[in-house]
């Protein structure tokens, strides 16, 4: 594995400046593609001569960590979030390890995994990056355990409806994806596309109407495209929203910017994949239908049909009165 090493090293450097490394190596990297196996990076730290630790990335984007110390030598281990590669010697015989993150969606937590490894680097005197390396992970697998708050489960469905649509778009050849995502944003409708707007609802079979939060969300023009997704939950056939996010992440691998971009607004919906799990509720999409909102017969409140004095307005309508309005499938996938 072939390491090109740019001079480039912070003192202490922090969440930003290590994100920043990554970043700009991975814009390079999109100019201009290594070889397959190649490696590139930048040196972080080197403050006690003990430890030298570079930021780097490699052919596949993957982001991760170059450890080089006098004793390396790596006996193995399975890590989960992890591909470690070790008993590796600079030319001059100098042994280091290499720390690759698995899924890019955990990129934010890593990147703080990364600094707080740093700032321990400054104390560590003994000069086995190993022992080093394996005493901050323990401190990761920590973080990744703390608990949080549960998405709602009509936030959660909502989510994954959001997640389905967004995967059929990107299988469709769709450009800008995720730029187009506007859910997370709070915006009107859910997504800005070359079809034009698209608002999503995703309800259970049990559920009889949808939900509309404002009187700009089914207005006109330009025309609003409504898909009303129905989900069962399904414990042996469905998938998690865990797992369909990482669906989508597959589909994202060589895109880093994007997915970069996926991570910020998944976060904003309040989801963090660290704190995710495959073993969540399971969900079966049992139909998804669309149908075209600019008919003047279409049961919606418009602002730009109701008086002034009307400031905002949630309302829910009942699905079985839009079969009229329903039209062919949008998008395939």
């Amino acid at each position: 594995m072939t390491l090109n090493l740019r001079k480039m090293m912070f003192k202490n450097p922090g969440f930003e400046q290590i994100k920043k490394v990554w970043d700009e190596t991975r814009d390079d990297l999109e100019k201009h593609p290594l070889e397959e196996g190649k490696t590139v990076g930048r040196i972080i730290f080197s403050g006690n001569g003990a430890l030298k630790i570079f930021a780097i990335v490699d052919s596949e984007f993957r982001i991760g960590l170059r450890i080089e110390s006098d004793n390396s030598r790596y006996q193995g281990g399975d890590y989960e979030h992890f591909d470690i590669v070790g008993n590796l010697q600079t030319r001059s015989g100098r042994p280091f390890i290499l720390l690759f993150l698995k899924n890019p969606l955990l990129e934010d937590v890593f990147i703080n995994f990364c600094s707080d490894l740093v700032e321990a680097a400054s104390s560590w005197e003994n000069g086995n990056g190993v022992k080093f390396l394996q005493s901050q992970l323990e401190k990761w697998h920590e973080l990744l355990k703390r608990s949080s708050k549960k998405l709602s489960e009509e936030k959660e469905i909502g989510l994954f409806g959001e997640l389905v649509t967004l995967e059929k778009l990107l299988k469709s050849g769709e450009v800008d994806v995720i730029e187009g995502w506007k859910g997370p944003l709070g915006a009107a409708q859910d997504f800005l596309t070359s079809h034009g707007p698209i608002e999503v609802k995703t309800v259970k079979s049990s559920n009889v109407t949808i939900k509309v939060s404002s009187l700009e969300q089914l207005d006109f023009p330009p025309k609003v495209l409504l898909t009303i997704i129905t989900l069962d939950q399904d414990e042996s056939k469905g998938i998690s929203l865990f797992e369909q996010v990482e669906k989508i992440g597959a589909l994202l691998k060589n895109s880093p910017n994007s997915m970069r971009n996926l991570v910020k607004k998944l976060e904003l919906s309040s989801y963090r994949h660290e704190e995710g799990s495959k073993n969540g509720n399971k969900w079966v999409v049992q139909s998804q239908k669309w149908f075209d909102t600019s008919s003047p017969e279409f049961p919606s409140l418009r602002r730009s049909i109701c008086p002034p004095a009307i400031e905002q307005a949630k309302y829910q309508v009942r699905v079985s009165s839009l079969s009229q309005f329903e039209i062919p499938t949008i998008i395939e996938g």
